[in-house]
């Protein structure tokens, strides 16, 4: 990138899928009050098969093979620092809410894989439970990869995947609408911190430079010998 300078063409680039992130998260915010899952629900065998498996998609142990399969397999060191960093701050910031939602002291939080066949109602009440942990650490590393991604036919596909294991944290662990989408929120927002913010502070970086350059230099040029004489 000449200059080092943030090129704004990486926004039009991604601006289907950030245009579709953001309807999502508009919609899902409407679906809390309208929608209402019933925990006492028969639970189909294949589908039971699918989300326990599929849920873990947001594990941090398939997170850590992730990030060594772009760093050891795939040879891509920047996506693998990239995936670590945007796992690590939506990592802090979901303890960090999820302490805040707390009355006791300050701990850390596991989430549950699933608590299917429960059916008490009472049993499934999670104090702790937003926002959804598994939901953000998914929305974190996919956001990363498909904002990186060369053939972005592949971003709503790539997204719809992701919905996909939201929906498998309502299915198991009886989080609630509100909890899914805070969760894919904030993985979301830390994705495209790490991938944006350090262009944007290099490009703000070099115009201030490249002003000051330009300012004081004409003033030095202003009260040199040569000028004045």
């Amino acid at each position: 990138m000449s200059h080092r300078k943030f090129n704004s063409a990486h926004f039009a680039t991604n601006r289907v899928y950030i245009i579709a992130l953001s309807v999502i998260f508009l919609a899902g915010l409407m679906l809390n009050s309208l929608i209402e899952f019933n925990l006492h629900n028969a639970h189909p065998f294949w589908l039971n098969v699918f989300f326990i498996n599929y849920t873990f998609l947001g594990d941090g142990f398939f997170a850590i093979c992730l990030v060594a399969f772009f760093l050891f397999y795939l040879k891509k060191k920047k996506t693998a620092l990239q995936l670590t960093a945007a796992i690590l701050l939506t990592t802090l910031l979901v303890q960090i809410i999820k302490n805040l939602f707390s009355n006791g002291a300050w701990q850390l939080f596991y989430e549950q894989g699933q608590y299917l066949f429960f059916t008490d109602e009472s049993t499934l009440a999670n104090t702790h439970s937003f926002p959804s942990a598994h939901t953000a650490i998914g929305f974190a590393w996919a956001t990363v990869i498909l904002l990186k991604i060369q053939h972005k036919i592949w971003q709503i596909p790539g997204l719809i995947a992701v919905i996909l294991l939201g929906i498998s944290r309502l299915y198991l662990a009886q989080h609630s609408i509100i909890e899914v989408v805070g969760g894919a929120l904030i993985g979301s927002l830390a994705a495209l911190a790490v991938i944006y913010l350090p262009f944007m502070h290099i490009q703000t970086t070099y115009s201030l430079k490249k002003w000051l350059n330009t300012y004081f230099g004409r003033e030095i040029d202003a009260n040199s010998p040569t000028a004045a004489g």
